[in-house]
């Protein structure tokens, strides 16, 4: 006697795999910048250096420092003698990314990397 074969179950497969995206997107999204920047420490006077290049960044691009935030982050990198902030898009989104370099513990600005847009 042969065993019959049951089908593969296409729809449940199919179910499954949307819900597992949707769950990792929901994930992704939930971890933003946001929570990125609010972890960002204070190194060599990084927190008010970040604050002063979104700021510059609204000013250049004519925004609002609220408008910039929403869709960029922070990133330092830190140097013996000076600390560069690299204000980061969100995945997918278009649009340049620029750097502003202090020297550190000061909100004096060292270089200006922002013809990015």
């Amino acid at each position: 006697m042969k065993a019959e074969r049951q089908p593969f179950p296409w729809p449940l497969f199919v179910v499954v795999t949307i819900l597992t995206l949707v769950t990792g997107y929901a994930i992704g999204k939930h971890a933003s910048p946001v929570r990125h920047e609010s972890r960002l420490s204070d190194f060599g006077g990084s927190r008010a250096q970040a604050e002063d290049a979104f700021r510059r960044w609204a000013q250049k691009a004519h925004e609002s420092p609220s408008g910039v935030r929403e869709g960029r982050s922070p990133v330092l990198m830190a140097f013996p003698n000076k600390n560069c902030i690299q204000l980061t898009l969100e995945p997918g989104s278009v649009g340049g990314e620029p750097i502003y370099c202090y020297r550190r513990n000061s909100l004096d600005l060292l270089e200006e990397y922002s013809d990015v847009q």
